[in-house]
């Protein structure tokens, strides 16, 4: 056990040893018609998949290869099915509410910003409501929404018309995801100190080395009910800006074939965790296994998480637990902190 409490801020890190091409959350034709199945083969393989590599293997500008791979998992992880009235709710409704009034005043704003950009480029919301442009590509930590402005983004399905391009991204934002950028990183702010607690299982503790500042409690082998516990007995964990959590995978043990006979049990184990631990924001890591996942899912409402099943390796389909710093990346770009 880890008993020690320190600061992280966004000026902590390097750059990683390697990148991870995050796998996509939804299939390859999901996306269409906003979205061909052809632009998702050539852009999130041939593209986003060529930062990925080319930085892995040292090769060209290392990055410029790190910031579009960190953009391009930011854009393709936002997605979902289209709708016809697909409008913000949520945490994300409240944001553009707050900063244009309406979600139409809000699009009109970004169109007006985004055509203004010339050659290849990004427009993104940003934490402060402003709309703002990226140049080529470059890492910026205050990213809530985000529209790829490179022609490759648009050429396949609309051809030179950006317009349309851009009124049909609307049709298949994930707003649940959006709401979740929001909220956690309105917690993660640059040059402020913030106190994160690392909490759970094996996984957890291979994450600690990877946030060596923060306060961490975490057993290999821990079930929900010892990690419960251990919550309950160390009060030094509770009440932090941000909670990243891994529970469930022990649950559902290899031995009884991945079942578990009392799911119930866990999700109130779960719940029980998060009310205890009392943190502003949490960040949940979804176990593998897919009943494990749903359970967690269940007990955590809509807070935001990161689902091991969907971390890909370059040397492999899925992420193997031992695999820490893949799922610490993965973890960081989600709230905000430079890999």
């Amino acid at each position: 056990m880890y008993n020690f409490i320190r600061y992280v801020s966004l000026n902590e890190g390097k750059s990683p040893k390697s990148l991870v091409h995050t796998k996509l959350p939804y299939a390859r034709d999901d996306l269409e018609p906003s979205m061909s199945e052809d632009t998702i083969d050539y852009h999130y393989d041939e593209l986003y998949g060529g930062y990925v590599k080319r930085f892995n293997k040292g090769e060209g500008d290392a990055d410029f290869n790190e910031a579009g791979a960190f953009l391009h998992n930011i854009w393709f992880t936002q997605f979902q099915k289209p709708t016809t009235s697909n409008e913000p709710n949520g945490s994300a409704g409240e944001f553009i509410t707050k900063h244009f009034k309406t979600f139409d005043k809000f699009k009109d704003a970004f169109e007006k910003e985004a055509m203004k950009i010339q050659g290849s480029g990004w427009a993104y919301l940003a934490r402060d409501g402003k709309i703002k442009t990226i140049a080529n590509h470059q890492i910026k930590q205050d990213i809530v929404l985000l529209v790829d402005w490179w022609e490759h983004a648009w050429a396949l399905d609309y051809q030179s018309d950006k317009k349309s391009y851009l009124t049909n991204q609307w049709k298949i934002i994930n707003w649940n995801v959006i709401s979740a950028r929001v909220g956690i990183q309105t917690i993660v702010k640059e040059d402020k100190g913030t106190r994160i607690v690392v909490v759970g299982d094996s996984i957890a503790l291979g994450l600690s080395k990877s946030f060596p500042t923060a306060q961490v409690d975490a057993i290999v082998g821990r079930s929900t009910k010892a990690i419960l516990s251990a919550v309950i007995a160390n009060k030094a964990l509770h009440s932090a800006d941000l909670a990243i959590v891994s529970a469930g995978t022990n649950d559902y043990p290899l031995a009884n074939k991945g079942k578990n006979n009392n799911p119930d049990a866990t999700i109130a184990n779960i719940e029980n965790i998060k009310a205890i631990l009392n943190a502003k924001q949490y960040l949940w890591v979804l176990p593998f296994n897919p009943n494990a996942a749903e359970d967690v899912k269940q007990a955590i409402g809509g807070d935001p998480s990161i689902s091991l099943a969907l971390v890909a390796t370059p040397d492999r389909e899925g992420l193997h637990p031992t695999s820490y710093a893949a799922v610490a990346s993965a973890i960081k770009s989600k709230i905000g902190l430079k890999s």
